[in-house]
C-alpha cells in the first residue's frame, strides 16, 4: 500500500491524478489517495472509489452517479 497526497498542488486536475493512480496500480501497487482539500467532493468521491474496492467493477465515469430505481406498480387493496 502506498499513500497518494491529492488535492495539495495547485491547480491539480483529476487527469493527472487519474494518471498517477494507473501508474501505481501498473507498478503493482495500492493507491490510498489521500485527499489533502477535505472540502473538494470530487477528490473525498474519487478517495473512496479507490480506497473501496468500487474500482474493480465500477469505471470512475459512472461512480457516485445516481441511478434510476425501477418503480414497483403498487396494487391498490380495499
Amino acid at each position: 500500500m502506498v499513500y497518494m497526497l491529492i488535492g495539495y498542488k495547485p491547480g491539480e486536475t483529476m487527469e493527472e491524478i487519474f494518471y498517477r493512480y494507473r501508474r501505481l496500480m501498473d507498478a503493482g501497487c495500492m493507491p490510498y489517495p489521500m485527499v489533502y482539500n477535505n472540502e473538494n467532493r470530487e477528490l473525498k468521491r474519487f478517495q473512496r472509489w479507490a480506497i473501496m474496492p468500487f474500482h474493480e467493477w465500477i469505471p470512475w465515469e459512472q461512480f457516485g452517479k445516481p441511478y434510476k430505481r425501477r418503480s414497483r406498480a403498487r396494487k391498490a387493496t380495499a
